[in-house]
C-alpha cells in the first residue's frame, strides 16, 4: 500500500480540464470506481483532487459491488438521488459503459479527452 501512488502517477492530459469545465457550467459530477477500500484513500493521497471534486463517490471496495453490475448503478442512483435516465456515464471500459446502459443511463466510452469532449458537446453539456 505504501507504494500504491506509484501505480497512478499521472493524470490523463485534458481530462481534468473537461471535468472542471463541467463543474463550472453547473453540471453535477459523480464517480463510481472499482478501486478497493484500501486503494481509494491511497489514490486520493496521490491526487488530492479526487477526494474533493466529486459530489458523491461510490467505491466498490466500500459497498461490496463492482461495475458493470446493475446493482452498483442502482446503488449510485439511490445514494446520489438521481434518476438513471438523467445520467451520462463515462468509463474507459466498454463493458462498464454497457452495464450503465443496461441500468438506463446514457454512456460515453472514454477513448481519450477529444472524444469525451465531443460526446459531451453533442449532448449539450460543454
Amino acid at each position: 500500500m505504501d507504494r500504491y501512488a506509484l501505480t497512478v502517477p499521472n493524470k490523463i492530459k485534458g481530462s481534468w480540464d473537461i471535468l472542471y469545465a463541467l463543474k463550472e457550467n453547473g453540471t453535477r459530477v459523480f464517480a463510481i470506481t472499482n478501486w478497493s477500500a484500501e486503494t481509494w484513500p491511497e489514490g486520493c493521497k496521490a491526487h488530492p483532487e479526487l477526494a474533493d471534486v466529486f459530489e458523491e463517490v461510490i467505491v466498490s471496495g466500500q459497498v461490496g459491488m463492482i461495475k458493470p453490475s446493475l446493482e452498483i448503478f442502482r446503488h449510485f442512483c439511490m445514494k446520489a438521488g438521481v434518476v438513471a435516465a438523467d445520467c451520462i456515464f463515462t468509463d474507459d471500459g466498454l463493458h462498464n459503459c454497457l452495464g450503465a446502459k443496461a441500468a438506463g443511463m446514457d454512456s460515453i466510452h472514454f477513448t481519450g479527452p477529444p472524444a469525451l469532449e465531443a460526446g459531451l458537446k453533442a449532448r449539450g453539456l460543454l
